[in-house]
């Protein structure tokens, strides 16, 4: 079976940012990603990385599904001292 393309949203923070500035001030992406899990593969994000998900703005799991429209936001693991 075919995955159906959607078009989402995705911010990326701190470190994430830097690794991925190609992202970080880009509309809209295409990706044939149904889960969160299945989307960090696909942008070369470890799921280590990622440490905190969200999905229109309620904290997301992994497994979470994306529908299109949807609004992403990554952050890694943030430090504090």
């Amino acid at each position: 079976m075919q995955k159906e393309m959607k078009r989402i949203s995705i911010s990326l923070y701190a470190t994430l940012r830097k690794k991925r500035s190609d992202l970080a001030n880009r509309g809209p992406v295409t990706t044939k990603a149904t889960t969160l899990g299945e989307l960090l593969d696909e942008i070369g994000i470890t799921k280590v990385e990622a440490a905190i998900i969200f999905l229109n703005g309620k904290r997301a799991t992994l497994e979470s599904e994306m529908q299109d429209g949807d609004m992403v936001g990554i952050f890694p693991i943030l430090g504090g001292g």
